[in-house]
């Protein structure tokens, strides 16, 4: 299944489409098994902001504009990856392109200078992990 936005493209192995209430627009698409997401968001004077996310099951609220990952949720921008450590910890990417997180997660930030030095050979950057609770990061852009 896959649901497309001008912002996103949601992709899935089942999707439920609720309705509002004057059934003349959506309230939310909800996609589950297999979620992968692409995020394009653009803010004025600015280059665009891509993500990937995949999870088990994704909400997209499209009067927000939050796509809500839940079910081992992970968020990649550029080189550096947002990943849940814990089953219930959920990830909300807003259209801006600002990440979300409620529940236990690490972010591995890669240096990417490193990683232009080392595309010619076979070693890769080592990546700097950091972790908390709960947080709230404007990823790179």
């Amino acid at each position: 299944v896959v649901v497309r936005d001008p912002q996103m493209t949601m992709t899935g192995d089942k999707l439920v489409i609720t309705l509002n209430k004057n059934r003349k627009g959506m309230d939310k698409a909800e996609c589950s098994g297999n979620v992968v997401l692409v995020h394009e968001s653009q803010e004025k004077g600015k280059a665009a902001v891509k993500s990937i996310g995949r999870a088990q099951m994704a909400i997209y609220e499209p009067a927000s504009g939050n796509l809500i990952l839940m079910g081992s949720p992970q968020v990649q921008q550029g080189v550096n990856n947002h990943i849940s450590t814990e089953p219930g910890t959920r990830m909300i990417l807003n259209r801006d392109g600002r990440l979300s997180t409620i529940g236990g997660n690490k972010t591995i930030i890669t240096d990417a200078s490193q990683l232009d030095q080392t595309q010619g050979g076979n070693s890769a950057a080592t990546p700097a992990p950091t972790s908390t609770p709960s947080q709230t990061i404007p990823l790179l852009r």
